[in-house]
């Protein structure tokens, strides 16, 4: 089965809660700790949980991120072949015009987003 990082985030701060309360409990019977005391732990470690919980359900994000930052900065090290500023070559003198007409236009990463629709 898969578990969602979102459920599993919120399941964190719940089994905490859980154990947080029963081990406080357990020392409030033991008369180790009054009931305030266990209350500012309590606050302590469930905010501490919530933190946690909620970088969980962030973690595919982060992945997809971290992916494609690699390959922007593998795009900007890359070297060119062509060296757009040398003055070596020739540089043919252009004019004319040009005109465009029902041009259509997906990205192959999403074939079903259309970018240019009949320009």
């Amino acid at each position: 089965a898969v578990v969602s990082t979102q459920s599993t985030g919120e399941g964190v701060i719940f089994f905490t809660f859980a154990a947080v309360f029963t081990y406080g409990n357990y020392l409030m019977q033991k008369d180790l700790i009054d009931f305030n005391r266990m209350m500012k732990v309590f606050s302590g470690i469930v905010f501490s949980a919530m933190t946690v919980g909620e970088t969980l359900s962030m973690l595919p994000d982060y992945s997809k991120a971290k992916g494609c930052a690699y390959r922007i900065f593998k795009l900007i090290g890359d070297i060119p072949q062509i060296d757009a500023y040398s003055t070596e070559g020739s540089k043919p003198e252009l004019t004319g015009k040009l005109s465009f007409k029902n041009v259509w236009f997906n990205y192959p990463s999403r074939p079903y987003v259309p970018v240019l629709q009949g320009l």
